[in-house]
């Protein structure tokens, strides 16, 4: 708001010379009741509180465990590495009786050399092709529908988001 403020007070002081920045008051100082109005944002809307990233060594450990011979622990390994690169803010994609987002496997598509095939009509031979995986995020809280977010394959046999998708 306070940027706003500054923004319109700042194009009527450029539109008319003789004009004062309504912003302030006679004596130059900050209109009190602006004043006050920015003191109550602050009081009513704190600044959120920064969450720590997960670290990429955390992540390596977990999916140490990958060679075990158990599926149901392979397939919560790439859980795990899709989780750590594409979805930032895991309770926004899980369960709620609200709103239920979840994934589906029209949302994931995979680029190869010839194009961008989706993933529920894409040949196994394709699928060893692929350079990137994209998943289409349906639904966001930021009201963008339809984004998506795109990983590349790196070097790293377990770690690698397009690997991970694709297994």
């Amino acid at each position: 708001m306070e940027d706003y403020l500054r923004t319109v007070g700042e194009e009527i002081a450029l539109d008319d010379e003789s004009a004062l920045d309504p912003r302030y008051s006679n004596t130059g100082r900050l209109h009190p009741a602006i004043g006050k109005l920015q003191m109550s944002y602050t009081k009513d809307d704190p600044p959120p509180t920064r969450v720590k990233p997960i670290p990429l060594p955390l992540v390596a450990h977990a999916v140490a465990a990958y060679h075990h011979s158990n599926q149901f622990i392979q397939a919560l390994m790439d859980l795990i590495i899709i989780a750590f690169f594409f979805l930032l803010r895991p309770g926004e994609h899980s369960y709620d009786k609200k709103e239920n987002h979840p994934f589906q496997l029209q949302d994931v598509s995979f680029q190869t050399p010839t194009g961008t095939t989706n993933a529920a009509i894409i040949s196994d031979a394709e699928l060893l092709l692929a350079t990137k995986v994209h998943l289409q995020f349906t639904n966001q809280k930021n009201g963008v529908k339809g984004e998506h977010i795109t990983h590349g394959d790196n070097a790293e046999e377990l770690l690698s988001p397009l690997k991970a998708v694709r297994r």
